[in-house]
């Protein structure tokens, strides 16, 4: 009863914070304007990536025992600066190189103060743990990886909050079921916030067009906490389950971010030129509305991280998992690179008018 209680609350501070505020980010001038680029053709407020934050911030040190409050605040700091990051992006356009140093940097602070340490890699424990650099390499690469895929999967309302709910909701079970209390109330108040903005994001049948954004400071903000209650569960800190179990969890975003990023090399364009490449274009070429399309996402999602979860509980050999993942990572982005060829004809589906009517490119 205490954890519904926790959630709900969360959920109505941010609803009820996004409500309140929304006029204020429009006249403070925090909005993003249609353009040719992005096609999508009302005004609307980029902050609901900071009100996420600022929920979650206000509910986590309110309703949360102190000692566990204090534990995270590592995290609530680098959460803040990855936000403030975000959210400067959404102002100015920051270069990407400037802005992946940048996320460096955070990364780096958050692994000094929180003491963030190797995560569960089974089989690539040995060759890590020698090398201290590596293994410091190796969460770096984890956190850019994190952010940058639910940032490039932002495309069309609803999905990439959507998407964090869902992995969210499976790494929540993890921590109820392994008994983690600090991470378990955390994950929940996160996922009451993230889930006060879906509300206003998502594209109901009511609903012509979401009233806020996430923005770059959402996006990156939702990537870069998944990935650290990830390590966190992984680390041997709190608990030692497995990497390789928790990655299923983020399944889509990853897979959508990798065939994209092949696609556009095998074109011999830049893997970080915005494009209408991803998965949910594919989608909407297709005919699907953008409800249809984050709930086939949301699905596909559920399902997928429910095999990483009962990989878990059934405890089938990591490097068997592993290898599961791998080969559904090699399979899909096979077929996904055959849909883009027999139904997209890249250079001129993509540019049809239903996509440009429902989302813009990330």
């Amino acid at each position: 009863m205490h954890a519904v209680a926790l959630l709900v609350q969360s959920l109505l501070f941010a609803l009820l914070l996004i409500l309140i505020t929304r006029d204020f980010w429009v006249k403070l001038g925090f909005v993003d304007h249609p353009n040719r680029r992005k096609q999508h053709l009302h005004l609307a407020t980029l902050a609901g990536g900071v009100s996420i934050f600022f929920a979650f911030l206000g509910m986590s040190y309110w309703l949360l025992p102190h000692s566990i409050a204090k534990s995270q605040q590592g995290f609530f700091w680098a959460a803040f600066l990855v936000t403030l990051l975000g959210a400067y992006d959404d102002l100015v356009s920051v270069l990407p190189s400037k802005r992946i140093v940048l996320q460096i940097l955070i990364i780096l602070l958050l692994i000094d103060y929180q003491s963030l340490r190797l995560p569960d890699t089974s089989f690539l424990n040995n060759i890590l743990a020698s090398e201290p650099l590596l293994a410091i390499a190796f969460i770096i690469v984890a956190f850019l990886i994190g952010i940058n895929t639910f940032n490039l999967i932002d495309g069309v309302d609803g999905l990439s909050s959507g998407l964090f709910l869902i992995a969210g909701g499976f790494l929540w079970i993890t921590s109820y079921w392994f008994d983690l209390n600090d991470n378990y109330l955390t994950m929940l108040i996160l996922i009451g916030s993230v889930g006060g903005f879906w509300l206003v994001n998502f594209r109901f049948p009511w609903r012509k067009h979401a009233q806020i954004f996430l923005g770059d400071a959402g996006s990156t903000l939702l990537g870069f906490s998944l990935v650290y209650f990830i390590i966190q569960f992984s680390n041997g800190q709190i608990s030692n389950i497995p990497l390789i179990y928790l990655i299923w969890f983020a399944a889509i975003p990853i897979l959508d971010t990798l065939s994209v990023m092949i696609f556009r090399l095998a074109e011999g364009r830049s893997p970080f030129r915005a494009g209408k490449e991803h998965i949910h274009h594919c989608l909407l070429a297709r005919g699907l509305t953008v409800m249809q399309v984050s709930c086939t996402l949301y699905l596909t999602a559920f399902f997928i991280s429910l095999i990483g979860l009962l990989c878990m509980i059934f405890q089938v050999s990591p490097l068997l998992t592993g290898c599961g993942f791998a080969i559904f990572i090699i399979l899909s982005v096979l077929i996904v690179a055959r849909l883009r060829q027999n139904w997209l004809l890249p250079k001129q589906i993509l540019t049809n008018e239903i996509i440009n009517q429902h989302v813009s490119p990330t």
